[in-house]
């Protein structure tokens, strides 16, 4: 009967240690992806700053708003060929002068299946992709939502502006539901949650990658000195950073970690998200 027992014990150890690998866990099912959103403010402080911050976040997917066209000089494509990436940008959403504008571009490590730009509202627009990682699909959106204004009457401008963006949202989460499955939303969004503008997302089932760990993004948006002494005329606990950058994901899609990472390429920070698509 000993021998028996010692039997059986031993069987059921084996079974245990050979098979503890065998059964993937949810994470292991599913295809870890990293993603990143970054207004890069026109290149304005230099390519070569920008580029490098982009190279520290190793993201398989970068969303770059105000990514400048000037002329005959594509920068999207230069960066795209500089990192390795193939290089999707919509058209102008913002003009300086002919030929020159800002645009929103896709970083991606993943063959593109399909691309498509929407008008938004006030001038705006929202690029959206479809890619496939290990055989699951993926859409993509990125926009770059009205910002705010700095007028003699900066309360009655800023609360048309936010009606404004209420509507670019509702516009970008109606868009969304024409995907097949699971959704990245992320962009500058030049809005704050206490404005209730963000609402949508939520109610919509997208989750804010910070929520995971139900924090708070550390900020993405340094007030300079000027700026938030402006602010503070009319909100006078505006902190000296904010968060204006966004990445919203849908179900289907688990978050690992996220982050900000404190570049001085650009006037905002990227918002980096690692990713679990199931």
């Amino acid at each position: 009967m000993i021998k028996n027992n010692a039997y059986i014990v031993s069987v059921i150890l084996t079974l245990t240690l050979t098979c503890s690998g065998c059964t993937p866990t949810a994470r292991e099912r599913g295809v870890i992806l990293t993603v990143a959103t970054y207004n890069v403010h026109h290149l304005r402080s230099s390519y070569l700053a920008v580029r490098d911050a982009i190279a520290a976040m190793n993201a398989d997917i970068v969303a770059l708003q105000e990514m400048p066209v000037r002329g005959k000089i594509q920068y999207s494509e230069k960066l795209a060929r500089d990192l390795g990436y193939r290089n999707i940008s919509g058209k102008p959403y913002y003009r300086q002068g002919p030929g020159n504008g800002w645009v929103l571009t896709f970083l991606s490590k993943h063959p593109v299946i399909s691309k498509e730009e929407k008008k938004l509202r006030g001038s705006r627009r929202a690029l959206r992709i479809d890619i496939a990682v290990n055989n699951k699909p993926l859409t993509i959106i990125t926009t770059h939502l009205s910002p705010f204004v700095w007028s003699r009457d900066p309360i009655r401008e800023n609360r048309s502006r936010s009606s404004l963006r209420k509507t670019q949202i509702g516009e970008l989460i109606r868009w969304s539901r024409e995907s097949s499955g699971r959704t990245i939303i992320m962009g500058d969004m030049n809005s704050i949650y206490l404005m209730g503008e963000l609402t949508p997302f939520p109610q919509n089932k997208f989750t804010d990658v910070f929520d995971i760990n139900s924090t708070d993004c550390p900020g993405t948006f340094p007030l300079r000195p000027s700026m938030l002494q402006r602010v503070r005329k009319i909100v006078p606990f505006t902190p000296e950073l904010i968060t204006l950058d966004y990445i919203f994901v849908s179900p289907g899609i688990d978050v690992i970690s996220a982050g900000v990472n404190k570049s001085s390429a650009s006037d905002h920070y990227p918002v980096t998200a690692k990713l679990i698509l199931q």
